[in-house]
């Protein structure tokens, strides 16, 4: 019983953590240290790079990163102050941590419009 109870709450966190609208643009980058790494997808909370490496990077540590999203209808550039929440296996993922008005804003207007 206590393992079925421990399934349950391990699905409903897993699923509380997806709820954003995840987009996967197609020329689109991360910029990392004058690096570029392929944007995998991104959301109005996150973003997940792959493939990955030759940069250290950590769980939980913070960094400046440049993004550059482009899709058919639409091309945004900014900055953003960034959280690593995973990195392995050829990927990184974190969150926006700090962000500037403007370019809160600008995110918010890209999904509001996003066509896909």
């Amino acid at each position: 019983m206590l393992k079925s109870l421990l399934d349950l709450v391990s699905v409903t966190v897993t699923e509380e953590k997806r709820t954003a609208t995840r987009v996967a643009p197609t020329e689109s980058y991360v910029l990392i240290d004058r690096k570029k790494f392929n944007l995998k997808n991104w959301s109005t909370v996150g973003f997940l790079a792959s493939p990955f490496g030759g940069i250290d990077m950590a769980v939980g540590q913070k960094c400046m990163m440049g993004f550059f999203v482009k899709d058919p209808y639409q091309t945004i550039e900014f900055e953003a102050t960034i959280v690593i929440t995973r990195v392995g296996g050829g990927e990184l993922a974190g969150k926006f941590f700090l962000l500037s008005p403007y370019n809160r804003k600008m995110i918010d207007s890209y999904f509001k419009s996003y066509k896909g």
